[in-house]
């Protein structure tokens, strides 16, 4: 597509190399000005034409991308954060949900409508702009780069998270962040330290309290501290299950191993791995199928749930419950520790 004499590929403005197709900063769409949409032969009207039939779309203050709205959250708030950041003073970082969005952690439960960055300032205030809003804070030893973009690193950003805004979207950052090696629990547990006497810290401290490096999505996450909260036992988080010649069955996303009993929190990516395409999705669930049946000749229950069950937790958990019961009256469950009906 060409547009004013760009093309898609044209990348001579980028501040950064291009990397992994997964990487959300080498992978937002090139900022342009209107300086430089005019440079390249667009009037002010040809600019406002292609922003309201969707081939330009403003992202920030004078800045614009081509195409139309971004396809994912993550996306809009990369492109509105870089966007943003062309704008401000030296030494402000992004932040918070910012942050995440750009080390490609999870954003659930975190506002994505406008860029978030911190200043190394005193004070525990924060300034809002149309397009940004800027918190004060030290920021020593937090800050690191991204494609030449300066931001909080992954411990900071979940215990900036942890202290500005809920626990559960926190602890579903802090879990990736642990999974993926960006962070370590001792460096969570620095930055906490380091917030001492500052809003939120008791939060960030229950954060640190909760976390699970063998996690892997914002649904386990969730899921397990739903079970938590219930009073439910811990489970096993992605461990390996082999019959008794060694040959692996599965790796569940739950495993209460005394009871026998798996939980799935299925979000249907599993299912996509292969190809969306019929044949592919019909192979993928046939391959689950046939999992599911030598789990079950070994003795073992799969309870499954989506994220739309998450909606209501403590109906989850009850039916959670309801199948350890059922394992237990079934004879598996331990000697000691056993579940009361």
């Amino acid at each position: 597509m060409t547009l004013g004499g760009m093309t898609r590929h044209d990348r001579s403005a980028r501040p950064h190399a291009p990397s992994r197709d997964d990487d959300p900063v080498a992978t937002a769409r090139e900022l342009f000005s209107r300086r430089d949409l005019n440079a390249r032969g667009m009037s002010r009207y040809d600019i406002d034409r292609a922003v309201s039939v969707a081939t330009l779309t403003r992202v920030g203050r004078d800045a614009y991308v081509l195409g139309g709205p971004a396809e994912t959250a993550r996306q809009a708030l990369v492109e509105r954060s870089l966007a943003a950041m062309r704008r401000v003073d030296d030494g402000t970082v992004l932040s918070h949900a910012s942050a995440a969005a750009v080390h490609g952690l999870p954003l659930w439960g975190l506002p994505t409508h406008i860029a978030t960055a911190s200043r190394h300032r005193p004070g525990h205030g924060r300034q809002d702009s149309g397009e940004m809003r800027t918190f004060s804070a030290p920021l020593d030893g937090a800050v690191t780069r991204v494609h030449g973009i300066p931001v909080t690193t992954p411990a900071r950003t979940a215990v900036d998270i942890a202290r500005e805004y809920r626990l559960d979207p926190a602890v579903c950052v802090a879990d990736i962040a642990l999974h993926r090696e960006l962070a370590t629990e001792a460096g969570l547990a620095h930055h906490v330290d380091l917030a001492a006497g500052r809003h939120g810290v008791g939060r960030a401290r229950a954060m640190v309290a909760l976390v699970e490096p063998a996690t892997e999505s914002p649904l386990e996450t969730r899921s397990r501290l739903a079970f938590g909260r219930a009073g439910l036992p811990e489970a096993e988080a992605n461990v390996e299950i082999y019959d008794g010649d060694g040959v692996l069955l599965a790796r569940p996303d739950f495993l209460w191993r005394e009871w026998r009993l798996i939980g799935e929190g299925d979000g249907f990516e599993k299912y996509t791995l292969g190809g969306t395409d019929k044949e592919s999705l019909l192979a993928a669930i046939k391959s689950e199928k046939y999992r599911e049946n030598r789990l079950m000749a070994q003795g073992f229950v799969i309870i499954r749930w989506t994220w739309s069950d998450l909606q209501h937790p403590r109906v989850l958990a009850a039916r959670v419950r309801a199948a350890l019961l059922r394992q237990q009256a079934a004879g598996f469950g331990p000697a000691v520790g056993r579940l009361a009906g």
